[in-house]
């Protein structure tokens, strides 16, 4: 479950470290304040979602058995755990 978390805050926070970095190259040495204080925060949170979204519409739509198929899932017998999968 918390590899799931942090992929999907990873695919969130993306477009804001992408920004981060490139504000950070090409901010010149006389300007003050933050990379932040003229960020396009609408944008990148509108972007870190459309990346959440599209990546849990991804995975629902095209991972797992196939419907027709039962699932079995894995069994301890005789000492030995026999793995699971569709029957």
């Amino acid at each position: 479950m918390a590899r799931v978390v942090l992929l999907n805050l990873l695919l969130f926070l993306l477009p804001f470290i992408l920004y981060g970095g490139y504000a950070y190259l090409i901010r010149k040495g006389d300007v003050e304040g933050s990379v932040w204080s003229a960020a396009p925060l609408n944008w990148l949170f509108f972007t870190g979602g459309m990346l959440v979204f599209g990546t849990l519409i991804y995975f629902v739509s095209f991972t797992g058995g196939e419907r027709e198929r039962d699932y079995r899932p894995a069994i301890y017998k005789d000492g030995k755990v026999q793995p699971g999968g569709f029957e």
